[in-house]
């Protein structure tokens, strides 16, 4: 009994192994596929509403319309260099003069005919006393042959200084240099060398807005470049088409008040125009904000994390914040889109 009940669980045993491998082989050839539905958690970034002064700044940036080069040759051929007054980047006035060349025997004599006016001048003085104190003496004709002598060294001298006024180069307006020539370190330039650059500004500059702020032609703002400043004038406003919000887009046009020169070195500048303060307002981020049919909405966010749409009532946006007028209060958690 007892072997044949072994010899019936060996074959039972055999017979399930065959029955598993066949099913090994069977399911060997086939994918098997497991769907699993992934997990996902729904994150939201928000602010809480505040209460407060906002204090709007509207930020532009204005670029330079136009700028003028001019360019300054020596007036002769082999002109030898005294001094260069210049470098690039610097700032000149009409009359600056930029760079000096030795005039040789030119100003000495223009020293002696200068000499020759001031002798001139005290001996003239010393006949008119002699004419006061003695009229019994004519200094008539003395008084005038110096008066003849002083104009004749007087127009000497003025030609001298106009001929000596080639020996230097002079700015024609206010700018600023942009290029001072290398030939200048040779000692030694002509009259086709263009020696010194010097950029001039119109004092024009534009820039664009969609911000509601009441420009008005005249108004002047303070603009800054570098660490300076300067005053721009508004000569001009054009609308040009409307932004994505719907607002109107202006063209602004400036002009630099005083000398435009002053700011020819740059093509960008910057002005900050203070706005009216919104004072004790419940305000939000202007991205929380959302428009369905002429109604506005926001999405508020609860203690379970749970986020509900409520219906609100908005004022102005300055600086990316919007005011609310009604439903939100302070402190309420509200989602930015």
């Amino acid at each position: 009994m007892r072997k044949h009940s072994k010899l019936i669980c060996m074959t039972a045993l055999m017979a399930t192994m065959l029955a598993l491998n066949g099913c090994g082989k069977k399911q060997s050839n086939k994918k098997v596929e497991v769907s699993v539905e992934e997990y996902q958690q729904l994150t939201y970034n928000t602010e809480l509403v505040v209460r407060g002064d906002i204090e709007p700044t509207l930020e532009l940036k204005l670029k330079a319309n136009d700028f003028e080069k001019k360019i300054y040759y020596p007036a002769l051929n082999e002109m030898e260099v005294q001094s260069v007054n210049v470098s690039v980047g610097d700032t000149v006035s009409k009359g600056t003069v930029m760079v000096e060349f030795k005039s040789g025997e030119l100003g000495e004599k223009i020293e002696e005919y200068r000499t020759r006016v001031t002798e001139d001048e005290l001996l003239l003085d010393h006949y008119n006393r002699l004419a006061k104190i003695d009229t019994t003496m004519d200094y008539s004709n003395d008084i005038q042959s110096i008066k003849d002598d002083m104009e004749i060294a007087q127009l000497y001298m003025k030609e001298l200084e106009a001929r000596l006024e080639g020996y230097n180069i002079v700015a024609e307006g206010s700018g600023v240099v942009s290029i001072v020539s290398e030939i200048l370190d040779y000692g030694i330039v002509d009259a086709q060398d263009g020696i010194i650059t010097v950029k001039y500004g119109t004092g024009e500059f534009s820039t664009t807005t969609s911000d509601d702020y009441d420009f008005k032609v005249g108004d002047v703002f303070t603009a800054t470049f570098g660490m300076a400043s300067l005053d721009m004038e508004l000569i001009d406003i054009t609308e040009d088409g409307k932004d994505a919000d719907g607002n109107t887009i202006r063209s602004l046009l400036f002009q630099a008040k005083g000398d435009a020169g002053t700011v020819s070195s740059y093509d960008t500048m910057y002005m900050n125009i203070e706005k009216t303060v919104l004072k004790n307002v419940i305000y939000v981020p202007k991205d929380a904000v959302i428009e369905i049919d002429e109604k506005y909405y926001v999405y508020v966010m609860d203690d379970r994390g749970m986020r509900h749409g409520v219906e609100v009532t908005v004022g102005d946006t300055a600086d990316g914040f919007t005011v609310i007028k009604t439903g939100l209060s302070e402190g309420d958690r509200v989602v930015i889109n």
